[in-house]
């Protein structure tokens, strides 16, 4: 398919004049009639392409305006879009986000880190005169030497050393040198994160210690006191979280008072620059490691709690590499996956995707919408007693109020807005009870106009993890709050978004904002294996027909492509490029930029899966060729949908019973987005391994097919490719972006869940240490 610039600059000029009044007119020319020449038989531009148009419209434009080519080739590449000719990926912002803090940013902060490390290297010649002298209480001398370890060897922050120490006992001490620590000082689930000693802080741990079982007292028991007592009830037991940790943060300050006050005694030549608190320690210490290699996110990482959960890669493999008890074909059998019925209402839907459609809201639908939400909370205070309560026996007419207000948001959109829910959520709290004054509160602290004008407002069922962050970011940066407001909006925002996924409007969303004294928790710590997928995957495509396939190419699509439910559903024919032995998925729309990606199949997935999905493909395409299907765009054909029926399958109709056949042969908490966690936990380790040699040997899933070296030679290919340059430096950044996700914080501690491997590697390089194995 070839496209006449001349003809597409027309097209567009008539299509968006205002885009050619601008003194950039033509640049925006140059624009089009390039895209024009660039996009393929199919008449698709790619990200890469798109980011190459970037660059070359920043060297055409003056310096001083070169700032404006990112703006200049997003708005020529949708108008474009809109012509209807070809269909442009949008470029990404080439830019580095904003460092941590993991620099010293003053000579000061620069000096105290020098006295630091001249305090790591007195601290062994102290241990011994304190040993000696016996005028310390041994226990405290060897708790306070583990600490600063842990600060200056191990890049911990003083948070996460008083929190672990508050909950490390012997049992939680590794055989390989690593210390299993909770994901949240008061999360007290089995979720952990095991994190690697460099052997400086390993071999100040007593062999009692390292070899000890005991889980009901304290690494230092005569310095840090008794463990704390799960037995107390959730709020309590949160209080007695935070003051056990000021408690050991306290003994710590105090004797770190004494061994600064030893470290100047004993070296009275030494001009360094004072540091007087176990605080500032621990803030300036905790970037030495940064000097041997130790990259800045897991120093960020160490810096505070909470913690990514990891799985045991150990346990995983034990499942069987061959052929997994759970998922023999014998069990499998015995309860086949089985397609919806055919007459169930409700099975199919238009193709493509579904996303947040604001041009057919009202212009002043958030203003209206809000006026909506506050008569509903006039009504409540019309039905109240005299103690700001709704009487019991008004609960049945404030539930004919709430009804008569959704009929009035029905009458402005008809849809799961944030102000349904919200409704539903009020007359909730209404009858609990709650005081109508602080229903009033809510409406104003929630859904204020401002919020109600964000487009994922319009619908929470289309709203994922990353939407969740990005409304809650928006909302609190639209207010000028103050600090504490801040907490009480995200505790009620939490509680709000607890009852839309309670009553199962937010589907997609599975972290959610703690409740109570927002504490992290983790849905999953488990991920599937490919052996595990590979079972699933043939067990679909032998039994369960022609919708069986599709199951099966929806299961590696999650799998090898890390693509969400409803992207899968949203896929067309138009999206899955075939050329050779190369397979493209272009996830063209999304709810949020950073959704819109490219997956190069053929490099995430075996061989032998690739080239049975482009048989599937093809045979979709030959379900259309029929000439009654000649008006139709690919665009308009959905990849997964009835057999010669171009609409798309709907979640119930191909989702939803893959997880609940999964759930009967794997366990009961799996659900669509365990796929996608497992794909984004091991292309971290992959990545890893592509870029340091004699990784993947040391992982128990080293006979895998994506840990051989031909596959790890492609995907090295692909993060060193035009599109991602940079030799490894910003793997951070098209990690990220391959995701799917807007924060490389999303990814690390709601995703991966195999970090504590590299890790300890890192850790091991950067001592010049041998392989421990974990």
């Amino acid at each position: 398919m070839s496209i006449d610039p001349e003809a597409l600059f027309t097209k567009v000029k008539h299509q968006c004049p205002d885009c050619f009044n601008a003194p950039n007119a033509a640049v925006t020319e140059a624009i089009v009639k390039k895209t024009a020449e660039r996009v393929d038989a199919n008449g698709q531009l790619t990200c890469a392409q798109a980011i190459t148009l970037v660059k070359e419209t920043r060297r055409s434009l003056p310096p001083h305006r070169s700032i404006r080519a990112f703006k200049l080739v997003v708005d020529a590449l949708e108008a474009v879009n809109l012509t209807g000719d070809a269909v442009c990926a949008m470029p990404r912002r080439l830019h580095r986000p904003m460092r941590e803090k993991t620099i010293a940013k003053s000579t000061t902060r620069f000096a105290q880190q020098a006295t630091a490390h001249e305090m790591d290297q007195y601290l062994d010649r102290w241990l011994r005169e304190r040993a000696a002298e016996n005028a310390m209480d041994s226990d405290l001398v060897a708790a306070l030497a583990f600490a600063m370890r842990l600060v200056v060897r191990a890049g911990m922050g003083a948070d996460l050393v008083s929190g672990g120490l508050a909950r490390l006992t012997p049992a939680r001490v590794t055989a390989h040198g690593s210390l299993r620590l909770p994901i949240d000082t008061a999360n007290f689930t089995a979720a952990f994160y095991c994190w690697p000693l460099p052997k400086g802080c390993w071999g100040l741990l007593p062999a009692a210690i390292r070899k000890g079982t005991r889980d009901d007292v304290l690494l230092f028991p005569d310095a840090l006191g008794e463990p704390i007592d799960t037995s107390l009830p959730e709020d309590p037991l949160i209080d007695a979280v935070a003051d056990k940790q000021k408690a050991i943060t306290d003994t710590l300050s105090r004797a770190f008072r004494v061994f600064e006050a030893d470290f100047r005694r004993d070296n009275p030549n030494l001009r360094v620059a004072r540091l007087q608190s176990w605080t500032t320690f621990c803030e300036v210490g905790r970037l030495i490691p940064l000097g041997r290699g130790i990259p800045a996110a897991l120093i960020e990482l160490g810096r505070r709690f909470p913690l990514p959960a990891c799985t045991d890669l150990h346990a995983l493999n034990e499942r069987g590499a061959h052929q997994p008890a759970r998922l023999s074909e014998t069990k499998l059998a015995s309860s086949p996956i089985q397609p919806p019925s055919p007459g169930t209402a409700g099975l199919t839907a238009p193709p493509g995707g579904e996303w947040f459609n604001t041009e057919v809201l009202p212009n002043d639908w958030a203003v209206e919408a809000q006026r909506i939400l506050k008569r509903f909370c006039q009504d409540a205070e019309a039905l109240q007693g005299k103690n700001g309560f709704v009487t019991k026996r008004n609960h049945r007419a404030l539930k004919n109020q709430r009804d008569k207000r959704w009929e009035e948001v029905n009458a402005l959109w008809q849809g799961q807005s944030l102000v349904h829910v919200a409704l539903g959520w009020l007359y909730e709290l209404a009858v609990s009870p709650a005081k109508t004054s602080t229903l009033r509160t809510y409406i104003s602290r929630l859904f204020g106009v401002e919020t109600l004008k964000l487009e994922p407002a319009i619908d929470l069922s289309l709203w994922d993890d990353d939407t969740v962050e990005g409304m809650t970011q928006a909302i609190i940066a639209s207010r000028t709050w103050q600090r504490t407001t801040v907490g009480h909006f995200k505790q009620t925002w939490a509680d709000f978004l607890r009852y839309a996924q309670r009553n199962g409007h937010i589907p997609d969303v599975e972290n959610l904002p703690s409740g109570v004294a927002h504490v992290h928790t983790a849905k999953r710590v488990d991920i599937l294996t490919a052996y595990d997928v590979k079972f699933l995957w043939n067990h679909c495509c032998h039994h369960g027909g022609e919708w069986g396939e599709q199951a099966a190419a929806a299961i590696l699509l999650g799998f090898y492509g890390g693509l969400r439910a409803h992207e899968v559903l949203s896929l067309t024919l138009e999206d899955v490029a075939i050329k050779d032995d190369s397979v493209c998925v272009q996830i063209a729309q999304g709810k949020t930029t950073a959704a819109q990606r490219t997956i190069w199949l053929e490099i995430m997935a075996p061989p032998k899966l690739v080239r049975w999905f482009k048989a599937v493909v093809e045979a979709r395409r030959q379900q259309f060729t029929n000439p009654r299907f000649k008006d139709r765009r690919l665009n308009q054909i959905a990849l997964f949908g009835p057999s010669g029926n171009p609409d798309r399958y709907t979640r119930k109709a191909l989702i939803d019973p893959v997880i609940d056949w999964m759930r009967e042969h794997l366990d009961g908490s799996v659900d669509f987005h365990l796929l996608r966690h497992s794909f984004v936990s091991w292309l971290m380790l992959r990545l890893y391994a592509a870029r340091n040699e004699g990784f993947a040997e040391t992982l128990p899933q080293k006979d895998a097919t994506m840990f051989q070296p031909e596959s790890l030679e492609r995907l090295r290919a692909l993060f060193g490719s035009e599109s991602c340059r940079g030799s490894g430096i910003d793997d951070h950044i098209h990690f990220k972006n391959f995701v799917g996700h807007e924060d490389l914080r999303t990814s690390i501690l709601h995703y991966v869940h195999t970090l504590d491997w590299i890790h300890a590697d890192i850790m091991r390089r950067a001592y010049n240490e041998g392989s421990r194995l974990k």
